[in-house]
Formats: structure tokens, C-alpha cells, sequence
């Protein structure tokens, strides 16, 4: 005859090893490389012809980049306020220009200095065809 089996003994489930957390210290966080450089541009629209800015015609909403030649890449972007004027600040080693792409723009930068666009106004024929 057929010998019975007996019923397999449950077991108790393993006991999870504590848990040991390692507390490692935060490393420093690296200074970007560089001095920092700081650039206002101002865009404007001269609609009297007088070469200088006047209220109201500053170009608003313009795209403005700061690039780094030493590696080619973007190091800043802003754009241009009711007046026309960005202020970009970013760290940079060597030489830097501000480009603004919209306009066709490249122009090399001086840390601390305003550079300013103007945009003559262009005279239409009394008579267009």
C-alpha cells in the first residue's frame, strides 16, 4: 500500500538583515571656472533718426545670448524688456560675445559695458508700385 506523505512543515519566512546606512560626507561643490562676466545690451528702434535711445523705443521680447569661444556653448540667455535692455551675468574664461540671433547679431563683449543695437529706421518711396 501507498505510504502517506506527511504534510510538508511550514517554514518561517527569513528574517530581512538590518538595514546599515553609511553616512558619507558631501563633497564640495566645484566653482565654475572663470571670472564672472557681466553684459547689459540694449536694443532699440531709433524711430526720429536722433542716434540715441528715447521712451518708447525699445524692442521688447528680443533673444539675447551670452557664448563662450573657449568651447563654443551658450553661457547665459535673456531677453529684452519694455525698454530693450537684457542684463546677462555668467562665469567665463577668454573671450566672450554676445549674439543675438534674431537680428543676425555677433559682436565680442566687454565684461562690464553696455552694448548698445541700434536699428536705423529705413526710408519707404513715397509710391510703392
Amino acid at each position: 500500500p501507498p505510504t502517506a506523505t506527511p504534510p510538508p512543515t511550514p517554514t518561517a519566512p527569513p528574517t530581512p538583515a538590518p538595514l546599515r546606512l553609511q553616512v558619507r560626507p558631501l563633497l564640495p561643490t566645484p566653482t565654475p571656472a572663470g571670472s564672472l562676466f557681466e553684459v547689459v545690451v540694449q536694443v532699440f528702434y531709433d524711430a526720429n533718426g536722433n542716434g540715441r535711445w528715447d521712451p518708447g523705443e525699445g524692442v521688447a521680447d528680443m533673444t539675447v545670448w551670452l557664448v563662450s569661444l573657449q568651447d563654443g556653448r551658450p553661457i547665459a540667455r535673456g531677453t529684452t524688456d519694455a525698454d530693450g535692455r537684457v542684463r546677462l551675468q555668467a562665469r567665463a574664461e577668454g573671450t566672450v560675445r554676445v549674439l543675438i540671433p534674431y537680428l543676425g547679431i555677433v559682436r565680442r563683449a566687454e565684461s562690464g559695458g553696455t552694448m548698445v543695437v541700434r536699428l536705423n529706421p529705413i526710408p519707404m518711396p513715397s509710391r510703392l508700385p
